[in-house]
């Protein structure tokens, strides 16, 4: 591959304001930030990122980072996904949830508390054909929006 051409002060400059409009936690650009511009065309942001939302309106971004937050300090185990129609389908779901956040159309925590919200343990369910209706069901309610009742059970 041909060497990259490192970006002119003007074109740094740019770049700096276009990121500035999207992220407005963007901290004052050093030298170092200038360098890592001018040679990769970005830099690194010191702050979360929680504040960006894509394409995503600003309320749905903080309710699915709330329920990021709740699901991931729960301690739960999981069923295992086998190699079986429910299995598929559960992966064609989180494949069309990264892509999703891939596309700026959703927030990562999304497609991270999928497998969480979906493959938990439930009490007492411990044959084969019950996992698959219990995961079955909660595919169901995920594709209807239903989230927060997977979340809260």
């Amino acid at each position: 591959a041909p060497a990259r051409k490192e970006l002119t002060e003007d074109e740094i400059t740019a770049i700096l304001g276009r990121h500035a409009k999207k992220d407005d936690k963007l901290q004052p650009p050093s030298w170092a930030d200038r360098k890592l511009i001018s040679v990769y065309g970005d830099t690194i942001h010191q702050n979360d990122g929680t504040h960006l939302h894509g394409q995503l309106s600003a309320m749905d971004d903080r309710y699915y980072q709330q329920l990021y937050c709740r699901v991931v300090k729960s301690i739960a185990r999981f069923y295992e996904v086998y190699r079986n129609g429910v299995g598929a389908r559960f992966l064609n779901v989180l494949t069309t949830e990264f892509k999703n956040v891939r596309e700026g159309k959703m927030n990562a925590e999304r497609a991270l508390i999928f497998p969480a919200c979906i493959l938990t343990r439930k009490r007492g369910c411990f044959k084969s054909a019950d996992i698959k209706k219990l995961i079955t069901t909660r595919l169901d309610l995920w594709e209807k929006g239903d989230i927060l009742s997977l979340v809260i059970a």
